[in-house]
């Protein structure tokens, strides 16, 4: 045994704790003769001029979290790194996912995977590109949806490559990537089974017949998968509304996920992702609809889960895998509150997602919004933390009965660079007590292409 004491700061001193160790022959000699007892040192030590700080050392029997096989390197779970996403804590508070029910559109997933298969609710699972209810892969090359599952809900303490984090939720496998799809698919993939399902966990962006088209333009849901969105806010889990939760996107900051449609709506929640360095991931996108963001690896990090074949794999990063951490999140929340709507995720979201010390210097930084909330449009309002959105959500109060007011403006007018156009609409016709979402349609003709620029300031707080 040992005794820990640090002393007072000064100039001269580089490391102020010290550690004095007991010498047995002494003890049982000396010390033994004099009768000085441990309590007695250590009381000694503490009312020593210049000692701030004392503390016996123990020895203390650490164990694993999990017997999972890859747990020591899931660093964005097993607090290796500072800020953690409080995982363990919700676990240590109860939460497990238990009887939350995930659809995972996404381009298969191995059913008969050992860390997947206890939880798969595969007579569930449908496959919208074949057209049959087998949402396996079309080959074992496509393994994004199995890695995704299992970041959500591998199972825990089964000797076999990871725990997800929400370990005991039920997964729904939806094969929707991979091929060219029409709106109508997408829109019977956000509803599939929408009787049960309680969120709908999508890793993909906007495509046409082509393949995907993230990177250019400005592409968003259709008419039937707008319809089908709304119809799941409506009509999901009761009429509390299914949970939409979506990959603000990898393109880089070359790409901008405000022109993705499906991460725009006020439908969906968007994630963005960050590394262990506490920076934005240099794969992130930026666009003002990320509400949060989640470790997705990034700087030479890489993520860990299942994959196809049976295997694990160790090399992942990218908003898709952080948006998977952040669905099961969302089903720690769920269990604690089977009752939250839609919209009241997406408060707790803002209201625990932190800041910590992220590093976000373009794009205007860190700023305010008008309830004083800080927020970036790289990372949203900052790093999940699933123990605080656990605790809020045991005793959340549901948010008043959804209300809208439309407006509409004409402006007919030639606007400059040198000559912008500053336009404020007064709301006089409705009762607005809380402003949630702001959506504004557009529609202008510009004669130079690049010259453009909107800008949308959120009322402050009154």
């Amino acid at each position: 045994m040992g005794v820990v004491f640090m002393l007072r700061p000064s100039s001269t001193i580089v490391k102020n704790f010290y550690l004095f160790k007991r010498n047995k022959k002494f003890i049982e000699s000396r010390l033994h003769q004099l009768r000085l007892s441990s309590e007695f040192v250590l009381s000694y030590l503490k009312n020593s001029p210049g000692v701030l700080y004392v503390e016996q050392q123990e020895h203390i029997n650490r164990v694993l979290r999990t017997t999972d096989t890859e747990w020591n390197v899931m660093w964005y779970m097993n607090g290796m790194v500072t800020p953690s996403m409080k995982i363990t804590e919700a676990w240590d508070l109860g939460m497990t996912g238990n009887g939350v029910d995930i659809c995972i559109l996404d381009d298969g997933i191995e059913v008969d995977h050992p860390d997947l298969v206890n939880n798969l609710k595969t007579d569930e699972d449908y496959d919208f590109i074949d057209g049959d209810e087998d949402a396996s892969p079309g080959s074992k090359a496509n393994s994004h949806g199995t890695e995704v599952a299992g970041l959500i809900g591998a199972k825990k303490d089964n000797a076999n490559c990871v725990v997800g984090v929400a370990y005991e939720s039920n997964m729904i496998g939806v094969r929707l990537v991979g091929a060219s799809r029409t709106d109508d698919m997408e829109a019977s993939a956000l509803v599939h089974k929408l009787a049960i399902a309680d969120i709908y966990s999508n890793s993909w962006g906007p495509s046409d017949s082509r393949g995907p088209i993230d990177g250019f333009g400005y592409f968003g849901p259709k008419a039937e998968t707008q319809g089908a969105l709304e119809d799941g806010i409506d009509n999901g889990r009761d009429g509390r509304g299914a949970i939409y939760v979506w990959s603000s996107g990898s393109g880089t900051k070359t790409d901008n996920c405000n022109g993705n449609g499906y991460v725009n709506s006020i439908f969906t929640v968007a994630i963005a992702s960050i590394g262990h360095n506490q920076e934005p991931a240099p794969y992130a996108e930026i666009c003002a609809p990320a509400l949060a963001a989640a470790y997705g690896g990034g700087g030479g990090d890489y993520l860990v889960s299942t994959s196809t074949n049976g295997s694990c794999s160790r090399n992942l990063e990218g908003t898709s895998y952080a948006t998977a951490i952040a669905t099961g999140i969302i089903a720690l929340a769920l269990e604690a509150n089977p009752l939250l709507t839609w919209r009241d995720v997406q408060h707790l979201i803002v209201l625990t997602s932190k800041k910590h010390n992220i590093v976000e210097t373009e794009y205007g930084g860190w700023q305010l919004n008008g309830a004083r909330k800080p927020f970036s449009q790289r990372v949203g309002f900052g790093l999940m933390d699933a123990e605080a959105m656990v605790t809020m959500a045991t005793t959340w109060q549901t948010v008043p009965v959804w209300e809208w007011c439309d407006i509409s403006q004409n402006v007919n007018m030639d606007v400059t660079y040198d000559s912008p156009l500053s336009s404020t609409k007064a709301v006089s016709h409705c009762a607005i007590h809380y402003v949630e979402h702001v959506r504004v349609n557009i529609v202008f003709v510009a004669t130079k292409r690049g010259r453009v620029e909107l800008k949308f300031t959120s009322p402050l707080e009154q």
